[in-house]
């Protein structure tokens, strides 16, 4: 199913595998790290939620077009 999903705000899974106790995910890599995304602000400032709101109102439009 992870692999299934594609979209460029979601991290695409690669591969995906499992062991008697563990499933594992293997990822894409991606620019930015934990410890930044750890260090940025809790909330996004107006321009920054703007630019989030325009992405998922965009998201909506391409889904309902479909």
């Amino acid at each position: 199913m992870f692999q299934r999903i594609q979209h460029d705000n979601v991290v695409a899974a690669i591969e995906v595998f499992m062991t008697q106790e563990t499933l594992y995910v293997v990822l894409e890599h991606l620019p930015i790290s934990l410890e930044q995304m750890v260090k940025s602000p809790a909330y996004p400032n107006e321009l920054q939620l703007a630019a989030i709101v325009g992405q998922v109102s965009s998201c909506r439009y391409t889904r309902d077009m479909h």
